[in-house]
């Protein structure tokens, strides 16, 4: 159709298309540091760093980030917007950078036969303990107080950080002690048989005895047969509240049994409270 102008002369209708606004979007930087070398890539792809260290990315949009190491290099750990070691999701409501570092696993600059890289996990954890560069972690120093000095945790490949490396309940000291692989969490049941005095199950629930006299316990737990002073059932063992210098252990359908040194009897049942049972001779199982 024909358009008249206020000249009273004709014109060509405007068959432009109307302007679209465009979709925010934000920028993400990946930044590299250290003495080793490595890729960091992303999911949707986008990022390889290696080459191609920033994108455009809409707005509210996830990304997850990964860092892999070159060989004779070690990851150890993101800053900025990511933190930690493991794989790395942002949220793209805002400009981000992360930062990956990456250490040459042979360089050991103070020279303490605790490679740099392995120390970087020692400073991470401990930010305001005036452990602040490499020089404050010392060979001889046992930082998370499990018995094994950081040469003795390098050398086994433990977590330095952390008293027991595979979450089986045992320290790394304890395990070592034992000649089991602190680095190996077996099934539950065959880790208790191999390493406590003393393992009992119930209908439902299971009952163990460690070496230092503590119980744990794990399973059903409506009738309080956990011993954690809750009726809910845990797929991972509990420490039974209160309870020391154990002997022996017994379970039930619903209820748990324990015998201290001294000839006391304990039981735990309803709400999981752990309560005198009966005092019995030294000579008996039971108080």
């Amino acid at each position: 159709m024909w358009q008249i102008t206020n000249d009273g002369k004709s014109s060509s209708p405007d068959w432009s298309r109307p302007s679209i606004p465009s979709q925010r979007v934000e920028t993400l930087s990946i930044l590299k540091n250290g003495s080793g070398s490595g890729v960091v890539t992303s999911n949707p792809a986008g990022i390889d760093c290696g080459l191609d260290c920033s994108e455009t990315l809409d707005y509210a949009s996830v990304i997850t980030l990964t860092a892999d190491a070159d060989v004779g290099s070690a990851f150890t750990g993101w800053s900025g917007a990511c933190s930690g070691t493991e794989d790395c999701q942002i949220l793209m409501d805002d400009v981000k950078s992360a930062t990956a570092t990456f250490f040459d696993t042979n360089v050991d600059a103070d020279d303490d036969e605790l490679p740099d890289y392995w120390e970087q996990q020692i400073l991470r954890a401990y930010p305001d303990d005036g452990i602040d560069t490499i020089d404050d972690v010392l060979p001889e120093d046992d930082f998370e107080g499990d018995g094994l000095t950081n040469r003795e945790e390098y050398s086994r490949q433990t977590n330095p950080t952390d008293p027991d490396t595979d979450k089986d309940l045992y320290t790394d000291f304890e395990e070592i002690q034992a000649s089991s692989d602190p680095l190996s969490f077996d099934s539950l049941i065959s880790a208790y048989e191999q390493r406590s005095p003393a393992i009992t199950g119930g209908a439902n629930h299971v009952v163990a005895l460690k070496m230092d006299g503590t119980v744990y316990a794990v399973g059903s737990n409506g009738y309080g047969q956990l011993g954690d002073g809750t009726a809910l059932d845990s797929g991972s063992p509990v420490r039974v509240s209160g309870l020391v210098d154990v002997t022996a252990v017994a379970a039930g359908d619903g209820h748990s049994v324990a015998l201290t040194d001294d000839g006391t009897v304990w039981t735990w049942e309803r709400m999981g409270r752990v309560s005198l049972a009966m005092v019995l001779p030294q000579t008996a199982l039971r108080r």
